[in-house]
């Protein structure tokens, strides 16, 4: 690596913020490998990440794309099981007491189920925000590009 001119060192900067290295680890490794100074090499890596962020998130898409659809599909599954549970406790509290709702059922329903509802509810929709969130830029890029 001491032998790499500046376009060498900046493919193989890219190359390895592509990959997810760490800055730090990055210019560790350039320094020992070309014997520049440190704050040299930092500067450098950080200005190949600000240049070329659209480049790495475009390489680091698919595995980005690939792991906010499963949670937004995970998210997605948790809502549907959180409406299957309010409807079959629904239905069995009306089963129970057909004419209409008790204030004894009201209770148990509130009491006894709600919590898990409502905290499969929000684990899911927290789920698909929190894809979503995370996509952005990548979808800002594949638009953009």
């Amino acid at each position: 690596m001491r032998h790499m001119n500046d376009e060498q060192i900046h493919d193989w900067i890219l190359d390895q913020l592509s990959n997810g290295r760490r800055k730090d680890d990055i210019v560790k490794e350039l320094a020992e490998k070309t014997g520049r100074h440190w704050g040299d090499l930092e500067q450098l890596v950080l200005q190949v990440s600000h240049e070329k962020a659209i480049t790495i998130r475009r390489r680091q898409s698919p595995w980005v794309a690939g792991l906010a659809l499963v949670t937004f599909l995970g998210g997605v599954g948790l809502l549907a099981v959180t409406g299957f549970i309010i409807y079959k406790v629904v239905e069995f509290y009306r089963t129970t007491q057909p004419e209409v709702f008790s204030m004894i059922n009201i209770f148990f329903l509130v009491f006894n189920e709600a919590p898990t509802a409502i905290w499969l509810g929000s684990l899911g929709l927290a789920m698909m925000l929190g894809s979503m969130r995370g996509m952005q830029k990548v979808w800002e890029d594949w638009l953009a590009g």
